[in-house]
This record gives structure tokens, sequence and C-alpha cells, in this order.
């Protein structure tokens, strides 16, 4: 359906439409401090991606007497077997003991996962698993709770939405509990056991979770060997280096003073209490119920992704600061409920539909016509007032942690998809926009300056007015009249001005082409 050239203005500077598995909106408005929170889309490729570490100067390490003794202490605990050329996992021990960025990510993931390690531990206790598993996020996330891969995978635990969902974890467009480190180590510790169910060895189950199960029982059919060190030849460069990384890490940590590092494994322990709400909230009045920031509300209920519980929720958990719940629960009763999240109104105009009000604010056309009870998102009228759920308060939170800037209100930010042009560089596109290469690298996680014709970039443009940059220029029009006479037609119409039979009808609001009288005026669109 193509839109209405009265609104095209509208759509072309707020459609954003970059698409991804899944996308955070961020919402405007005025806090009390003037500031301004600018109504962008966040795609997830904005979130902090995990990358691949390399390895320079370590390839040729060997083990020394001592670390021979703990990797064979490890391969016991674990029942892995491991040949006797153990360079492969030499050189990872190298790497995260003595390579300076290796040893900054150990000891960073260490620190941030220090709060859940005590309860991933005893949740695989009781579930009978290895406790030594409980390093394994360290590999893959470093313990970021809002980290993501390049293939969609996110959390701690870095489960695509296939398999979270397969394991018990909600993933859609209001919740996504892969971002919930608690609930994220249930699925993980379900997920485990039943790879080791499957493969009978921790080595080919740590493979699978990595690789997946479907694709690794295949890759053993076909090379006849279920021997991880010699299928390993065989897999991608990030499978084949998984397990020889797990072990290089449980060596690292299992003796820390061989390599000088200092880890910070005391941490507030992750306790909570849960209070049962009747119906939806925003974290941020949440938050100011409780008496704390909205970044510790916001801690305890990552899963939460546009701010607030979906509108339809009713008689669910959520978590709070331990010692806060009766604070909590008086200033809830005392708040009516229409206060208990932030809402923005919109009046529809005319001209306007469901789809460029949605992209307008960032929602999808679905939560809008669930919001407002809407049935068939044709039929909406000029006039009719639109409930759109906001949280203003979370927008500004996650703003600031994905590096975007909260300005002032006498200046704005846009969001540009530049299609790159042949000869384009970096350089020459940054100094077009008045951006710097290494944002605009950071904003579209480009590794290289290498750019090709026909790739879309993102740009984040604050200040002056940004030209934007569309396909192929509009053709200006102009409606004439005319009135209908015996025997005519809308094909014998359109055929005679050049005009497609759809434009007519719609410019008229003509539902059936064959219900025209004689007599009656229609305006035609024609181009000047």
């Amino acid at each position: 359906m193509k839109l209405p050239l009265k609104i095209l203005p509208i759509v072309l500077i707020l459609a954003f439409l970059l698409t991804s598995c899944s996308i955070t909106p961020y919402y405007h408005g005025v806090s009390d401090d003037g500031v301004v929170l600018v109504p962008v889309e966040i795609p997830d490729t904005l979130l902090p991606e995990i990358k691949e570490p390399k390895l320079k100067g370590v390839k040729n390490a060997k083990l020394s007497p001592k670390e021979k003794k703990y990797v064979e202490t490890e391969e016991k605990k674990l029942g892995i077997e491991i040949p006797d050329n153990r360079r492969e996992i030499a050189k990872w021990i190298r790497y995260y003991g003595k390579n300076p960025f290796g040893r900054r990510w150990l000891e960073k993931s260490i620190e941030r996962g220090a709060p859940y390690l005590p309860i991933i531990r005893k949740k695989l206790r009781e579930a009978g698993l290895p406790e030594e598993l409980a390093y394994l996020p360290v590999i893959e996330s470093g313990f970021k709770p809002l980290a993501r891969s390049r293939a969609g995978a996110v959390g701690v635990w870095q489960f695509i939405p296939g398999s979270a969902r397969k394991f018990g974890l909600t993933v859609n467009w209001w919740i996504d509990e892969r971002r919930d480190p608690i609930k994220s180590t249930d699925a993980a510790v379900k997920y485990l056991k039943t790879l080791y169910q499957i493969f009978g060895k921790w080595d080919l189950a740590l493979t699978a979770y990595n690789y997946g199960e479907g694709k690794l029982q295949r890759k053993i059919r076909r090379m006849r060997t279920d021997n991880f060190w010699k299928l390993k030849r065989r897999l991608p460069r990030e499978t084949r280096n998984y397990v020889p990384q797990f072990f290089a890490v449980l060596t690292v940590l299992s003796h820390p003073e061989l390599y000088g590092i200092r880890l910070k494994t005391t941490a507030d322990p992750f306790v909570y209490d849960s209070v049962r709400m009747p119906g939806p909230v925003s974290l941020d009045v949440a938050a100011k119920w409780a008496g704390v920031p909205i970044g510790e509300m916001i801690k305890y209920n990552l899963s939460f992704k546009r701010g607030m519980a979906p509108p339809y929720y009713k008689n669910y958990y959520l978590r709070i600061p331990p010692g806060t719940k009766d604070r909590f629960v008086a200033a809830m009763q005392n708040t009516p409920r229409r206060k208990w999240y932030t809402i923005t109104y919109h009046r529809v105009r005319r001209g306007e539909n469901l789809y460029v009000i949605a992209r307008r604010y960032g929602v999808s056309v679905r939560e809008l016509m669930r919001v407002n009870r809407i049935r068939n998102p044709r039929r909406i009228r000029r006039g009719r007032i639109l409930v759109i759920p906001i949280s203003e308060g979370y927008a500004q939170y996650m703003a600031e942690n994905v590096n975007l800037k909260i300005v002032n209100k006498n200046h704005e930010t846009r969001v540009v998809y530049y299609r790159v042009k042949r000869g384009d560089t970096l350089k020459r596109i940054a100094r077009k926009f008045g951006v710097t290469v290494a944002q605009l690298k950071r904003w579209n996680h480009l590794r290289s300056s290498r750019i090709r014709p026909g790739h879309k970039l993102i740009v984040f443009k604050q200040g002056a007015k940004v030209k934007r940059y569309t396909k192929a220029k509009r053709r200006k029009t102009k409606l004439i009249k005319y009135r209908i006479r015996k025997g005519d037609t809308l094909y014998a119409i359109s055929a005679r001005y050049g005009v497609s039979v759809s434009k007519i009808m719609k410019v008229n609001r003509i539902k059936d082409p064959k219900q025209i009288k004689p007599g009656r005026v229609v305006r035609i669109p024609v181009d000047i």
C-alpha cells in the first residue's frame, strides 16, 4: 500500500527502516532537568557484540610442568581425554594468563560474574553437573547480560531465540528472558544436561552447545568418529577453539597466582525481594516507589525490553532491591493505576495509518492494536486518540549504556540510514555527517574500513538538519477533476490520463470499481 503524498515527508523523517531479529525503541519526552529523550530506534546490532579473541605471539606456546599437572587435574574432573600434544590449550593459557587483552577480559568477566557465580554453581550442583561449567559464560559473553553475537545469540549464556524458547525462556517484542542471568541459567543447565545425555562426553557436549547438536551429530556420522580432537579439524574456527579455551580458563582461574592475576571474586550477592503485581508498571515508576535509581531497578528486571511489563501482564512477580518491599508496597497502594506506567497519547490525523504511527513512536503495529483493542488496522478514523505505552526513564538509562548522547532540548539527534555509493569511503561519509570514522565503525560493527557499494550504514546525527537519502525523487503531482460520463470505466479513465486504477480508487476512496455512476466527479492525480 503506497503512502499518501501529504504524509510522505513525515514518514521519511520519522520512519527508520532497519530491521533485525529484535528492535529496542528509545522514546522521547522531557525530564525534570530539561533533558530530551530522542525518538529513535536502537537496533540489537548496537548492543555490545562478542568479538572473537585474536591470538598474537602465543601460537608456539608450550605447557610448563606445573601447567601440565593443572590441566591433568581438570581433565580428570571433567573426564575429557586430552592428547599428548597440548599446544592448543597452551596458547589459550598464554592468552588468558599473559596477554594483556586476555588477562583484562578474564578479570572483568569474573568481576561482572561474581554476584551470579554462587547461584550458578548451586544450580549446577543440584542438577548433578560439574560446577566448573559455571565459568562457561567467560568465553560465551564475559558475563555481560546484554551481550549479543553476530548469529543473534543474546545474554550471559548466548541463547539463540529457538533454543531459548525450547528450554522455557520467553522471547518476544516485550520480554527477552535471555537477558535475565537467573532464568537463562536455568535454561542453560537444562540444555547442558540434555547435551550430555545425548553425547555422553563433556567435550562433545560443550562443542554441541556452541555448534548445535544436530550439526555435530551429522559431522560425527560423516567422519565416523566421536573423538573431539579428530573432529575439530573439520569444525569452524570458533567451535574448534571452544574446548581448548574452556580448559585454559579453568587452568588460569584455578591458579591465578601463577600468572599474577588478581580476581575480584567478592561482590554483593544477587539477592532480591519479589512483589506480586496485579498490572503493568514502568520500571522508572517502580524505582521511585522503591527509592532507588532506575539503573538499580533495571538490573533486577533485565528481561523487560521496553522498560515496562506488557500491558496484558497480570499477577506477575517484579524483582525489587532487598529491604525496599515495605516502602514499595505502600507507595504502590497510594498510587492510582493510571499513574503506574508512562504513556503517550496520539490523536490520529488525516492521512495517518497505524504503520506510520507505530514507526513514529518506535512500537509495532501489533502491539499498538493490542493496547488500543483495534481489530482492523485499516479502520482508524481521524481524531481518534490512541494510547502508546512508553517508559521515558528506561529510555534515558539504556541510551547512556549504548553510548548514545542524551542531548539538550535546543538540539536533536536523528537516525540516518545511508546507502554507500561507488567511490565512497568511511572518511568521506564521516565528514559528510560531521562524525568520526571510529563512531561509524562502532555503530555498524565494522572491523576494518572496507565498505562496498549498496552497504547500508546507520549514522546518528546531532544538531544541524540532515539531508535525507531516498531511492528516487518523487514527482510533483496535481489533482484534476473529471465528471464521469455514461459508458466510462475506471480502466478507461486511467488509460486516458496515464494513472493506475488503484491510485484513482485510493484518492477518491472507491471500494468497488464497478460501482461508479455517471455524473460523479472524481479527482485524478497527474504528474506535473
